[in-house]
């Protein structure tokens, strides 16, 4: 998702994608793949890294877009120096948030995953982070896909919902596998029916052009589905009812402790009176 690759993202309902034209990315399609349509309403969002420098986020709203996926590393060892102030100030300015993180073949899964988890400090955005699958780094499509699925499943733990994956329809042949059950966002420029990588039947998010403040993209559905879709996920929001109802115990056992230890300093100094 470099600024060479900035365009729309469209959003729909099923599956999903990041920005096109950047190293190893391979757009084209092969026999397995099918081609999917928008069939109703889509909205507008942007994917953003450092590569496309301060952003004017007010800016980004005004322009009708809904939903920003902003980049936190390339990997494990290239940071992104811009994702904390762009975190926060698209936030403010109101648009729905997704992480994303280019990811490595070759570096440690877990790592990388625990590496997102660590740069939102609690704050998990409102949409699904995004694990953008464009070099093979020299390892096998089994690998590649083992690799994926880990970082996956750390995710999905550390944020009560499962994540989207961004590949093209020409590069899920190094990857590899069938039945996907992560959420799609599709790169295939330049088109309104993509190409779907063989282990997916339709998309969530369609990458549309390259040029502005950040990659141009659509999400299928409409304003409503994406509003459903930047909820936070059942078991997240009662993991949090439980930390909260647990601290609340845990306060109350401390005052009644409190309580009890006045009452037997009081008990002791009258007996220390008679």
């Amino acid at each position: 998702m470099t600024l060479a690759r900035a365009g729309l993202l469209v959003a729909v309902v099923a599956v999903v994608g990041c920005g096109g034209g950047g190293r190893g990315e391979a757009i084209g399609s092969d026999d397995s793949d099918v081609t999917s349509c928008a069939t109703g309403a889509t909205v507008q969002g942007v994917d953003v890294s450092k590569w496309d420098g301060t952003i004017n986020w007010t800016s980004v709203k005004s322009a009708g877009n809904a939903f920003a996926f902003i980049r936190v590393s390339d990997g494990l060892n290239s940071p992104d120096s811009y994702f904390a102030s762009n975190w926060a100030s698209a936030k403010t300015a109101g648009l729905y948030r997704g992480v994303y993180q280019y990811f490595e073949a070759n570096e440690d899964a877990t790592a990388q995953a625990n590496l997102v988890l660590s740069n939102l400090k609690g704050d998990l955005g409102e949409l699904p982070a995004v694990v953008d699958v464009e070099v093979t780094d020299g390892e096998s499509a089994a690998t590649i896909r083992a690799a994926v699925n880990t970082w996956s499943a750390v995710i999905t733990k550390g944020m009560g919902r499962a994540p989207i994956i961004y590949v093209s329809p020409g590069f899920w042949p190094s990857v590899g596998g069938a039945g996907e059950t992560d959420g799609l966002w599709v790169a295939n420029w330049g088109v309104s029916c993509p190409s779907l990588p063989s282990a997916w039947s339709s998309w969530q998010f369609l990458a549309v052009l390259g040029h502005g403040e950040g990659e141009r993209h659509q999400r299928r559905g409409g304003p409503q589905p994406i509003q459903r879709l930047a909820r936070p996920a059942r078991g997240l929001r009662e993991r949090r009812r439980g930390r909260r109802r647990q601290q609340q115990r845990e306060q109350r056992e401390q005052r009644k402790q409190q309580r009890e230890r006045k009452q037997q300093r009081e008990q002791w100094k009258q007996q220390r009176r008679q």
